[in-house]
């Protein structure tokens, strides 16, 4: 399936590039929650949420978030409620936040680093004839720079399942946004085959997915709601440094006043 296909299985439940995309209501988010957490556990392996968080359900109020995912969804979700979310000042402003974002790996971030160094170390002398290709100056101690490499891969493959599945659900306005009835939930689910020699597993947990939320009800999902989720993540994300480089104009509509002085 390429990035712009999208198959509609029914309207609040698509198929697209990134993954399993699915509209419901707000109400429904634990429970359906759970279903798609009891799956996962079966197939791939357990879904964590970040660190924290399991607190922040049972306190409230917002906080800076973690990178790290080690409480489980299922814990979670006994104090989970449709009202409230996550978010952090930053974010806060932008009107960004997510009722849930679970994982089975510990830190998304090791995936891509340990695809990188697996495919650096499928033929070193070429990727450093590349590096030093891009940086004349810098010369290469090859012979211990290949041993770190190894080392760190090493290190990173140890953290690496199978498999990684991600589940994330955000809220999404149907008309009036200042209407209760009118905030409805958006999620979707991630897999991606890792260290397994082919994709059985991510078949399996797909198909079984999709059956389960096909009996789910919820509102129509646009063309543009695979997109958007992607964007909001990002921003998510990015809230923290956007804030302190440009606050004085994102946190501010009337920044242009704080040019002049009524009286010198």
């Amino acid at each position: 399936m390429s990035k712009l296909e999208i198959e509609v299985v029914k309207p609040n439940l698509h198929l697209i590039h990134e993954g399993i995309l699915f509209g419901l209501e707000l109400s429904d988010v634990e429970n359906v929650s759970k279903y798609i957490d009891k799956i996962i556990k079966k197939n791939i392996g357990v879904l964590k949420v970040q660190e924290g968080q399991v607190e922040l359900m049972k306190s409230g109020g917002k906080q800076k978030s973690s990178s790290i995912y080690k409480e489980p969804l299922s814990q979670y979700l006994n104090y989970f409620h449709s009202g409230k979310g996550v978010t952090s000042k930053e974010a806060d402003l932008f009107d960004l936040g997510y009722l849930i974002q679970a994982s089975n790996v510990e830190n998304i971030g090791d995936i891509s680093g340990w695809k990188k160094l697996e495919e650096d170390l499928s033929d070193p002398e070429e990727h450093f004839n590349k590096v030093e290709k891009k940086c004349p100056v810098w010369i290469f101690n090859r012979e211990k720079t290949l041993e770190k490499m190894i080392d760190r891969y090493q290190e990173l493959d140890s953290k690496i399942p199978d498999n990684h599945a991600f589940l994330y659900i955000t809220r999404g306005y149907l008309g009036n946004k200042h209407l209760a009835s009118s905030v409805k939930a958006v999620g979707i689910i991630r897999l991606e085959q890792l260290k397994d020699k082919d994709d059985t597993k991510i078949e399996k947990t797909k198909s079984e997915l999709i059956e389960t939320l096909k009996e789910v009800d919820g509102p129509c999902l646009s063309f543009d709601a695979g997109n958007i989720m992607s964007q909001e993540r990002t921003l998510f994300g990015d809230a923290e440094d956007l804030i302190q480089g440009y606050g004085d104009i994102l946190a501010n509509k009337d920044w242009r006043e704080r040019y002049l002085l009524l009286d010198p």
